[in-house]
């Protein structure tokens, strides 16, 4: 038998430094998806056009593996475009990116799926989920719901935070891009629908996240978020400065504090996923804590006297 220790009576509430660890997306679990798959012609068996762009959605046809991605010959080769031997610069494919139906579940935060009005997804996982988190999103609101518990959410994503009267009147409202579930009954096999609609304009996803969430402990306030800009800016000779956009990463430093007694299980739990790709979330009443990222440095201390624990989040681009 197990050792069984319950570590004072914790209550969990918004406030919570939860991790959200991700259950693998795979064909079988995603049984709808209102996002088509026609971004290239299937990719099958022969010879190939330098240029020629091909999908493999399906292991149907011979492929080794459905990856939902987008590859471009540069020989003619045919060579299945799945094998990392006939990938790269003269070997027959290159990767050009997740099909736009599955943008959202590739590792890359800001690529997104993108759709007209509403994207509409059914996933059934075969472990229990207690947690869905979307990030990046250009959306009016998100739902999810679950059948036969009759569990149902709706976030509304747009807002107007403003500072005075004059921006009351005049600011344009915002759209939330991140949000989370975290009331999620853990049942097994139940079917989580997940609806983001932008009703009149597209509806857009970066990352879907389904999961089941842990918590490490209680924020404490005066955490940090930053970014890492990956933009550049060129001088020339004349002094004139030409700026472009790049890509950016998140990063939040905060801490939190370790009820007593739970100290080495939460040291294991941050060594077990070290390295290892989720979403972190500092609180959920403030979005701005929710990061699709990855641990940097953190130390857990043994004290009696109340010092917190620190972490460092960083996201990923």
């Amino acid at each position: 038998m197990g050792r069984f220790q319950l570590r004072g009576d914790y209550i969990m509430a918004a406030s919570d430094f939860r991790l959200i660890r991700p259950v693998t997306i795979t064909d079988a679990i995603v049984t709808s998806n209102s996002v088509a798959e026609a971004d290239a012609t299937e990719w099958t068996s022969g010879t190939r056009v330098i240029g020629d762009l091909r999908m493999v959605t399906t292991t149907a046809n011979g492929a080794s593996v459905a990856t939902h991605y987008i590859y471009q010959a540069n020989t003619t080769t045919g060579a299945d475009p799945t094998l990392v031997a006939n990938q790269g610069t003269g070997n027959g494919w290159d990767i050009v990116g997740a099909t736009n139906a599955w943008k959202m579940f590739d590792p890359e935060y800001q690529t997104q799926t993108t759709n007209t009005d509403t994207i509409v997804v059914d996933i059934a996982p075969v472990v229990g989920v207690n947690a869905v988190a979307l990030l990046n999103l250009d959306a009016a609101s998100v739902t999810v719901s679950q059948t036969t518990t009759g569990y149902t959410s709706t976030q509304n994503l747009v807002s107007q935070e403003v500072l005075n009267w004059y921006d009351f009147f005049f600011e344009l409202p915002t759209r939330r891009a991140d949000a989370v579930f975290t009331d999620i009954p853990p049942f097994a096999g139940k079917t989580l629908t997940v609806t983001i609609d932008s009703t009149g304009s597209t509806a857009k996803c970066g990352t879907l996240v389904v999961g089941t969430q842990k918590v490490l402990g209680a924020t404490q306030w005066e955490a940090n978020r930053s970014i890492n800009d990956y933009s550049t800016a060129a001088e020339a000779a004349d002094g004139v400065v030409t700026l472009t956009q790049g890509g950016y990463s998140k990063r939040l430093n905060m801490e939190f504090n370790v009820p007593v007694g739970f100290e080495s299980e939460a040291t294991r739990i941050l060594e077990e996923y070290r390295a290892t790709p989720m979403v972190f979330v500092g609180s959920e009443d403030y979005a701005m804590t929710i990061i699709y990222g990855f641990l940097g440095s953190w130390a857990v201390p043994i004290s009696n006297t109340g010092r917190n624990a620190f972490v460092e989040i960083k996201g990923l681009i």
